[in-house]
This record gives structure tokens, C-alpha cells and sequence, in this order.
């Protein structure tokens, strides 16, 4: 057992052994294509890596322009609108600065009035020679200095404090403590304050610079936002070109990164798998080894199993041989041993029932000693009493002979009574049988009895419910007159009435208003009858009609699919680049309306097949030529496409822009995508940008202007 079971564990290792050899030489296959694919791999991502970092060298520098240029414009923009802001100030002011200036001009020349301020001074202070001096004005424990304003040492009415500020406003001390109050304009105070007619005049000077530039912002203002419209024109026109330049790098820059990326993906994908490969042919050959190994162990421990089976199976013979010869000698003794055992438990059991024999018959004779002992006893007992009884038994026989006698006669006398109580027993038997037969008839009687008085109530509350009659207004009622004064059986009768009461049922109850019913019910009828008649012509005509209409969709029908079945095979041809397509009519091609329509589409380099077997780019395609075919039998002014471009490779997108600028001319087409190729070809781009978490905010590029100045010049 353990030699075959060497075998087919030998058997199991050779073909584990040569199934490893096969996926080794698989795996060794397939390593050297991923080493080929990964080097391949390796040199693209590395270009595209060098190619992603010139992309995004060149979209750096178009979103450093577009920046620099953004911030050109917004300067311009914000320069106009401070130049307007100006320009509306200063027409706005202009008018009420020249009227703040003449106020200005009078109050000045009402301020050097020197007689009027000498009038004003002499009502007011000691006036000697036009001078005034300190002692004559100063307040009580005042002190003053060069240059104080006259105003604020004098005291003033409060009523005239107005006339005083216009009047001494400009009088200040001249020539120190001990100096004179004059007016004078070019004089200032020590504390550095003004004198109102200097203020004044400051605020004129001012006033007329003010009103002079704004007549010069005015004057230059219309030719300085002319300039700076052309400007920002320019600005704006150099910005639109940066903003395309910069959306096209950023295309291309995430072109570029996807390209790369994938190319990452895919080459971190297949060094994976190579090193999975790598590991799994190490796994499998360290376990080519150990099953080797195994099946050398397993070969060499069944070829000795099978040379110490060899010298077993000699040993094994001559054992078997003297084994018969010993097997014939233990057969014997057995049988041998089998008939002694028997022989001696027939004794055993022979012994036993001896014994137990022997021991039954001595109880038994124990028994019988004891009742022959109780005999003896009763045997002398008996003999007692027989003697006592045979003493009495004389007295007994006469008085049993006395009693046998009495018991004769009463014998006799019995058997007269029991003759006559038979006699009488037969004749209560007789009577007894009549009053049972009585019993029985009266309660038939009495049972006919109920069942007639509840046929007579039920009868009674018939005629009540049925007909409203009572029992009495009947019962007064003559008896009908039969035929040949003859009475019908009451089944006859009953039968009779069954019927009656059958058609009066089918009668139902009487319509007092049948007439005018029947009389409603014909009219209607009569137009019912003509509303079918219309119905039935109108129906004719609808028949008519749509026939018609089904023969002219059909012909409608036939005249738009062989137009764009022609278109089909056109388009299908140029998005493609080659191969044929064409709408086939399915299983009832003489009537359309009725029929499916099937799509046979053949890419270049491919057999004819339905276009449920392409791929989904070539669905796509497919779907987008048959409705550019549709669309040039009938353009619809808008058409909306979402991710169509989702499954196509760069090549097809090209192909499918180009072919959607056709026709641009008739419709408008709202794509949403996010194929750079596809939005670097529309007029306007919008989307949604979150800057902010929570805050988005929608962004537009209209590229559609930049398109055309581009093809008209650059104007």
C-alpha cells in the first residue's frame, strides 16, 4: 500500500513538475515581454516627462503674460475710471468753485476797506493818528506778544461779534510788546495762525488753481479717455490673446500631464506585475526544486519498498505454506476442543438439573411429610366429629322427612299461583300493546295536528304578504267553481300556483310610465342611430385620411432615409478616414412606418457588423455621423451634447471639431465636456471655479472673437 501510494504521489510530483516547466516557460515568456514593454514604457514616460516639463515651462510663461497683461488692463480700466470720476467732479464743481471764489473776491475787497474798518475802529477804540496803542485796548491782566490777533484782546457784544471778526479779524500787533495794532496782511501771529484776509486770500489762490485744473480736466478730459479707451482696447485684445494662449498651454499642459501620468501608471503597472512575474517564476522554481527533490525521495523510498516486498513475498510463501499445514492441525484441535466443550456443558447442564431435581424433591418430600402430618391431625378430628354427628343424625332425617313433606305441598301451590299469574301476565300483555298502539296514534294525531296549524299560519302570512289579504276576508269568500264541479288534486293546485307565481315574478313590478318610457326610448333611439351612421361615415373618412397621411410619411419617409442613408455613408466616410457605412430597413421594407431600422457600420480594416459590436468610440462615431447626416436634411437651431467626446482618442476629437465647424452656420451647439481639444475649438467656454471652500463662482472665455480677428487680420 505505501509502495502504490509512492506511485501516484510520484505520478501527482511528475505532473506538478511538468505543469511548473510549462508556466515557467510561460512566465519566462511573459517577462521578457513585460522587460520589453517596461523598457518601452520607460522611454516614453521619459520623453513625456520632458515633454510635460516643456509644456508647463511654456504654460508658466503664458500665465505669467496673461498676468502681467491683466494687470496692464485692470491698471488701464482703473485710470479711466479715475479719469471719468474727475471728469464728472469737476463739471459738478466747477460751477459751485466759481461761485465760492466771487464770494471770495467780495468778502477780500470788503476786508481791505481801510475807511470802513477806521469808521468801525474809531466807534470802538481811541483812535490817535490811525494808530492804536497796547494800553488803550489790552484787557485787564492780559498779556501780549508780536503778532496777536486785536480780536482776541478786545472785549466784543456778543451781538456784534460777526461785524468785529469781518472788522478786526486782520489787526495784530506790530513791533512787539510795546508795539501797535495795525492791519496788516503779511504779518502772522506768533502762534503761527493766519489773519483772515491772508486765509482769504490763501482760499482764493486756492479756489482759482482748483477751478484752472478743473477747466484743464475738462478741456484735456475727452482726448485723455479716447486715449485711454484705445488703450484698454489694445489691452484687452493683447489680454484675450494671452487668456487663449494661456487655456491652450493649460490644455495642453494637462494633456501632457495625463499623457505622462498614464504612461506612469501604466509603467508603475507593468514594473508591478513584472516583479510579481519575477517573484512568482522564484516561487515556482524553488518549488520545481523541492518537488524534484520529493520525487527522488519518493522513487527511492518505493524502490526499496519494493526490493523489501520482494524478500517479504519469499517469507511470505513459506509462511503461507507451513500456515496451511499449522491451519489444518488448529482446525482439528478446534473441532477437537469444540466437541470436549460440548460434551462438557451437556454434563454441566445434566449436573445442574440433577441438582436442581434433587433439591425440588426433597422440598416435596419436606411438603408431603407436613401435610401427611396435617392429614393424620385432621383424620382425628374428623373422626370426632363424625362420631357427634352420627350421634344426631336420627334427630336430623325425621325432621328432614317433616320438611320435605311441607316443601311438596308449597311446591304444589306454587306451581296453581304461577298458572294463574301467566294468565294474568298474557293478558297485560295484550292491553299494554293496545295502550302503545293508542300512545302511537295520538302523537301522529297531535304531530298532523302542528304540521297543520303551521301549514294553515304559513298559508295565512302568504296571503297577508303576497296578496294583503287576511285570513277571515278569505274564509268569507265562496269556494271557485271548478271545472266539471271537479276539485283538482292540492299537487295539481300547488303546481298550478308555482307557475302563477313564476310568471308574475318574470312580470316584475308594473311601470306606471312604460308608455312614455317606450316613447323616450325611441327617440333616443332614433338618434343614437344617427349619431352611428355619422360615426360610421366619419370613421370611413378618418380611414380615408389616414391612409393617406400613411402613404404620404411614407413616401416623406423613404425620400428622407435614402437622403440620409447618402449623407450617412458620406460622413461615416470622413470622420473615419475611410471604411462604409449604411441604414438598412428591418423586416418589413415595403411598409417604413412599420418597420426597424438597423445600423451596418465598417471602420477601416473591419468587416461589415451591426453597430452593437463596435467599440464605444466607434459608436460614437457612428452615432455622430448619422447626426451630422440628419442634421444636413434639416438643421435644428440648437443641439446640446453631453460628454460625447468621453470615449474618442485625440485623432477622432479632431476630426469631429473640424466637421462641427461645418455647422456652425445653421445651429448652435452647447457642449459640456472636458476634453482640452474639444474646448480649445468653441467660441465660448464657461465653467464653475471654487477658489473658496463653499464659494463657487462661474468664469466665461469667449474665444469665438479672438477666432475671428485672427482669420480677418488681427484687427
Amino acid at each position: 500500500a505505501e509502495s502504490v501510494r509512492c506511485d501516484r504521489r510520484s505520478v501527482s510530483l511528475r505532473d506538478e513538475i511538468a505543469s511548473l516547466d510549462e508556466s515557467s516557460r510561460d512566465l519566462m515568456m511573459k517577462i521578457e515581454r513585460l522587460a520589453a514593454e517596461k523598457a518601452n514604457l520607460a522611454s516614453s514616460s521619459t520623453g513625456a516627462l520632458a515633454a510635460l516639463e516643456a509644456v508647463s515651462l511654456k504654460a508658466d510663461e503664458a500665465a505669467a503674460k496673461e498676468k502681467a497683461v491683466q494687470e496692464v488692463f485692470d491698471s488701464k480700466r482703473s485710470s479711466l475710471a479715475e479719469l471719468r470720476l474727475k471728469i464728472d467732479e469737476s463739471r459738478e464743481g466747477l460751477g459751485s468753485m466759481q461761485a465760492e471764489a466771487a464770494a471770495k473776491e467780495a468778502q477780500l475787497e470788503m476786508m481791505k476797506d481801510e475807511a470802513v474798518a477806521k469808521r468801525v475802529l474809531e466807534g470802538i477804540l481811541e483812535d490817535r493818528d490811525a494808530e492804536v496803542s497796547l494800553a488803550a485796548v489790552a484787557k485787564s491782566g492780559a498779556s501780549v506778544a508780536e503778532g496777536d490777533r486785536l480780536l482776541d484782546h478786545v472785549s466784543v457784544p456778543e451781538d456784534e461779534n460777526g461785524i468785529a471778526e469781518e472788522l478786526l479779524g486782520d489787526v495784530v500787533l506790530v513791533g512787539g510788546k510795546d508795539g501797535v495794532w495795525n492791519m496788516s496782511a503779511s504779518v502772522a501771529s506768533s502762534s503761527g495762525r493766519k489773519s483772515p484776509i491772508t486765509e482769504a486770500e490763501d482760499a482764493l489762490a486756492a479756489l482759482k488753481e482748483k477751478i484752472a485744473e478743473a477747466k484743464e480736466i475738462l478741456a484735456t478730459g475727452a482726448d485723455n479717455v479716447a486715449a485711454l479707451t484705445a488703450e484698454i482696447g489694445a489691452a484687452e485684445s493683447e489680454l484675450s490673446l494671452a487668456r487663449r494662449a494661456a487655456a491652450q498651454a493649460e490644455g495642453e499642459k494637462s494633456s501632457a500631464r495625463r499623457d505622462a501620468d498614464a504612461l506612469t501608471a501604466k509603467l508603475a503597472a507593468v514594473s508591478a506585475e513584472l516583479s510579481e512575474t519575477e517573484r512568482t517564476t522564484s516561487e515556482d522554481a524553488g518549488k520545481r526544486t523541492a518537488l524534484v527533490s520529493e520525487l527522488e525521495e519518493t522513487i527511492a523510498r518505493r524502490d526499496a519498498m519494493l526490493d523489501a516486498a520482494l524478500s517479504k513475498e519469499s517469507e511470505l510463501r513459506e509462511l503461507e505454506q507451513s500456515n496451511v499445514a499449522e491451519s489444518q492441525q488448529l482446525t482439528e484441535k478446534r473441532i477437537a476442543k469444540n466437541s470436549l466443550e460440548q460434551e462438557k456443558g451437556f454434563v454441566s447442564s445434566q449436573a445442574e438439573s440433577v441438582l436442581s431435581r434433587l433439591a425440588e424433591i426433597e422440598s416435596a418430600i419436606a411438603g408431603r411429610s407436613a401435610g401427611i402430618r396435617e392429614y393424620e391431625e385432621s383424620i382425628a378430628r374428623l373422626e370426632e366429629e363424625s362420631a357427634e354427628l352420627a350421634a344426631s343424625l336420627d334427630g336430623l332425617r325425621e325432621k328432614a322427612e317433616s320438611c320435605r313433606a311441607r316443601m311438596e305441598a308449597e311446591r304444589m301451590e306454587r306451581s296453581g299461583m304461577m298458572e294463574r299469574i301467566s294468565a294474568a301476565d298474557g293478558e297485560v300483555s295484550v292491553k299494554r300493546s293496545g295502550l302503545d298502539q293508542a300512545r302511537d296514534f295520538r302523537s301522529k294525531l297531535e304531530v298532523q295536528a302542528a304540521e297543520a296549524t303551521m301549514r294553515r299560519q304559513n298559508i295565512y302570512n302568504h296571503l297577508q304578504d303576497e296578496y294583503g289579504l287576511f285570513a277571515d276576508a278569505v274564509l268569507r269568500e265562496p269556494d271557485p267553481e271548478w271545472k266539471d264541479g271537479v276539485v283538482p288534486p292540492a299537487v295539481e293546485l300547488e303546481e298550478r300556483v308555482s307557475k302563477l307565481q313564476s310568471d308574475i315574478s318574470a312580470l316584475g313590478p308594473v311601470n306606471m310610465v312604460a308608455i312614455d318610457e317606450c316613447r323616450e326610448l325611441e327617440e333616443r333611439y332614433a338618434k343614437e342611430k344617427a349619431q352611428e351612421e355619422d360615426l360610421i361615415a366619419a370613421k370611413a373618412q378618418l380611414a380615408e385620411l389616414i391612409a393617406g397621411l400613411n402613404e404620404r410619411s411614407s413616401t416623406l419617409f423613404k425620400t428622407t432615409f435614402e437622403t440620409a442613408n447618402k449623407n450617412f455613408q458620406k460622413m461615416f466616410t470622413t470622420l473615419f478616414g475611410g471604411g462604409e457605412a449604411r441604414l438598412a430597413l428591418l423586416e418589413n421594407a415595403e411598409d417604413p412606418l412599420e418597420c426597424g431600422i438597423d445600423i451596418i457600420a465598417r471602420p477601416p480594416g473591419k468587416r461589415p457588423q451591426s453597430v452593437t459590436l463596435l467599440s464605444g468610440g466607434e459608436r460614437t462615431m457612428t452615432a455622430v455621423a448619422l447626426l451630422f447626416s440628419i442634421f444636413m436634411i434639416k438643421p435644428a437651431p440648437f443641439c446640446m451634447l453631453d460628454e460625447l467626446d468621453a470615449a474618442l482618442d485625440d485623432a477622432n476629437i479632431g476630426r469631429f471639431v473640424e466637421q462641427l465647424k461645418e455647422f456652425l452656420a445653421q445651429s448652435q451647439f452647447l457642449i459640456i465636456t472636458h476634453n482640452q481639444h474639444t474646448i480649445a475649438g468653441s467660441d465660448l467656454v464657461y465653467g464653475v471655479s471654487q477658489q473658496e471652500k463653499g464659494v463657487s463662482r462661474v468664469i466665461s472665455m469667449r474665444l469665438a472673437d479672438l477666432g475671428v480677428k485672427e482669420k480677418k487680420g488681427g484687427r
